[in-house]
C-alpha cells in the first residue's frame, strides 16, 4: 500500500539517534567557578530548568581545596518561591528560602530546617 510506505519513510525521517539520548542523565559546564559568587545564592538555567548555585567553604580542614561548589533546583516546595531569591546561611552550605526561611541543604536538596516547627 502506497500510505502505509510513505508514513513509514516519513516516520524514519523523523526518529533520530538522539531520540532516546537522556540530556538530564549528564553533567554540563554551567559557569567558570570565578564568575559563582561566595555564599550568595545564584540562578543557573540548563535546558529550561532553574537551578541554584554558590559557593561556599567545603568545612574540611585538611582538604587542598577550601571551596566548593552547592547547587540544588530553583524552586521551595512550600510556596515554589525561588531560592535564589534567598540566602546561603550562615552555616553556608544550606539554601534559605526567603518567603519563609525553610532551609535546603545545598548537595540534596532535602529541607532541612523549618523556622516555625518546634524542635525534637
Amino acid at each position: 500500500d502506497v500510505q502505509t510506505s510513505l508514513n513509514s519513510e516519513t516516520e524514519n525521517l523523523r526518529s533520530s539517534p538522539f531520540d532516546k539520548f537522556d540530556y538530564m542523565d549528564h553533567w554540563y559546564p554551567v559557569a567558570w567557578l570565578r564568575d559563582i559568587p561566595f555564599k550568595k545564592p545564584t540562578k543557573i538555567t540548563v535546558f529550561d530548568v532553574d537551578y541554584v548555585v554558590s559557593r561556599v567553604d567545603n568545612g574540611k580542614v585538611d582538604s587542598d581545596e577550601e571551596e566548593e561548589v552547592i547547587a540544588v533546583v530553583d524552586r521551595c516546595p512550600h510556596k515554589s518561591a525561588a531560592l535564589s531569591e534567598g540566602r546561603v546561611t550562615s552555616c553556608g552550605r544550606r539554601f534559605q528560602c526567603a518567603y519563609h526561611g525553610w532551609s535546603f541543604d545545598g548537595k540534596d536538596g532535602k529541607c532541612v530546617e523549618i523556622p516555625q516547627t518546634v524542635s525534637l
